[in-house]
């Protein structure tokens, strides 16, 4: 039936919840440590954390893993294209999945979704996450990843040295209806590509950091 199937026995990092309606970003608070050196950050640091990774280029330097599912069945995936910032007075952050993408119907059933960014010398794993489909294997298993979860069951990995949880909040196709300026577009979408992504917005709602 393709896909990956994981049982109870997956463990649930603890973390502080933001309580998103505070507006105090960078306020020094106490972290709380979890297992594996890392640290989830509280209200006052959820902006600011989601801006540590913007502002560090994590995305640049290691492109992230895009995973959905739940502790039964989920999915993970290269993405090379990520946004983050502040939306509707709340952190955001913004992933781009073709229909094609296996991680699709994931993404769609899931209200939860995560990006994890691996550490540099993850590079083999992020570009096999990239290349194979979780239609034909399981890539989890293949590149010896730990999973964890986060919010709502929302899977990530142990090994990441930043993570953010993500509730999808709106989703919408891109159509060439909507392009402005075709030129640099439209390349991103001819056969070889496939078809035109699918945009999630997520308010961020964890954030964890080794």
């Amino acid at each position: 039936r393709g896909g990956l199937r994981h049982g109870r026995g997956g463990r649930r990092a603890p973390c502080i919840r933001p309580d998103l309606r505070q507006r105090q970003i960078f306020l020094y608070i106490k972290a709380a440590a979890l297992p594996g050196g890392k640290v989830a950050l509280g209200s006052q640091h959820l902006v600011g954390g989601v801006h540590s990774v913007y502002r560090d280029r994590q995305f640049r330097r290691q492109p992230p893993l895009l995973t959905a599912g739940d502790r039964e069945k989920c999915n993970t995936m290269t993405i090379g294209w990520c946004q983050l910032g502040s939306l509707w007075s709340i952190p955001v952050c913004t992933v781009f999945v073709r229909p094609e993408r296996y991680t699709y119907q994931f993404m769609e059933e899931s209200r939860y979704f995560t990006v994890s960014v691996l550490p540099e010398e993850a590079k083999e794993i992020t570009a096999y996450c990239g290349a194979r489909s979780g239609r034909d294997t399981d890539k989890i298993r293949d590149c010896g990843l730990t999973l964890c979860y986060g919010a709502g069951d929302a899977p990530f990995f142990d090994e990441s040295e930043w993570v953010l949880v993500c509730e999808k909040l709106y989703a919408q196709d891109l159509s060439p209806e909507h392009m402005v300026v075709p030129s640099p577009i439209e390349k991103y979408y001819d056969a070889a590509h496939g078809g035109w992504h699918r945009s999630y917005i997520g308010r961020v709602v964890e954030v964890y950091h080794r």
